[in-house]
């Protein structure tokens, strides 16, 4: 397929190292590869060198990282480190993260634009990191409208094409680099498939309630949050709406419609990984490897 845009890979610290040794070959084929950041996954400052050391080529970025749950301080020393031993090989995207981490950890943010500023700002100034790209992941109108003043890039958490017209809108400096992360999975098999339902949904349930209520999807959001095992009922919503596609088909139609938008970079997030021969497929209809 012929190359108009940068595709990238999400890997998180769910595997253990032995599996996603095996996955790091592949994911090297990708321009990019994602490290998400999870409560409940090893913490990506473990995973980023892991990945740095057994692959040569994918640039290596966070996706996201939250200043918020991690101290600016800690986020640059880790890069400054990882620079210092892998060389320029690395791209941080910086986000609030998931409410329902936030909410676990006892955490009410406040003020996250500025924060996420003055993080972006510190890791700029600083000597060791200063040439860092750093991109800002955003769904919010605000964010993204504030983002485009400063950032590198922005990152946004849609799939559907018409979510993302609507998202550009807000980007008066289309002059940095705009990328999507969505769920996506080549699989068939059901069970597969519905890791790809519950990563839809969750989403779905930390979207922002301006983009909701835009789309009149605020009561699918508002019952998913409520009991999180109904996010089934709505299967095929959630697939066509919020993954970039469970089928090489459905992903290639994706692609060519975010190539139509301008979408610089496409991001295939969890659970992608999951079927490894169908990753193998897409990447080499891809042309990646």
């Amino acid at each position: 397929m012929r190359r108009t845009m940068l595709y990238g890979i999400n890997l998180n610290g769910d595997f253990d190292f032995k599996e996603l040794y095996k996955l790091c070959k592949i994911s090297d084929c990708y321009d990019y590869i994602f490290v998400g950041e999870n409560i409940n996954f090893k913490h990506s400052f473990t995973v980023l060198p892991f990945i740095a050391e057994n692959t040569e080529k994918a640039k290596i970025a966070t996706g996201i990282i939250s200043p918020i749950i991690n101290r600016c301080m800690q986020i640059k020393q880790a890069f400054r480190t990882l620079l210092e031993f892998y060389g320029d090989r690395f791209l941080i995207t910086l986000a609030m993260g998931d409410r329902n981490g936030l909410a676990y950890l006892g955490i009410k943010p406040k003020n996250v634009i500025g924060t996420i500023k003055r993080c972006f700002y510190e890791i700029k100034n600083y000597k060791f990191t200063k040439n860092i790209e750093i991109f800002i992941g955003a769904s919010a109108p605000k964010m993204i409208r504030e983002s485009a003043k400063f950032a590198d890039g922005v990152l946004l958490n849609y799939a559907n094409p018409e979510y993302l017209r609507w998202a550009l809108k807000f980007l008066d400096n289309r002059k940095i680099k705009v990328g999507c992360y969505a769920p996506a999975l080549v699989s068939r098999n059901e069970d597969h498939v519905r890791k790809l339902v519950y990563a839809s949904a969750i989403v779905i349930r930390g979207a922002n309630n301006i983009f909701l209520e835009e789309f009149g999807i605020k009561k699918i959001s508002d019952e998913i949050k409520k009991d999180f095992s109904r996010a089934y009922k709505y299967r095929d919503f959630l697939l066509e709406n919020f993954a970039i596609g469970s089928s090489i088909d459905e992903i290639i139609d994706k692609i060519k419609e975010y190539r139509k938008i301008g979408i610089d970079i496409c991001v295939f997030a969890s659970p992608i990984y999951y079927n490894y021969s169908g990753l193998k497929e897409l990447t080499e209809i891809l042309g990646l490897c």
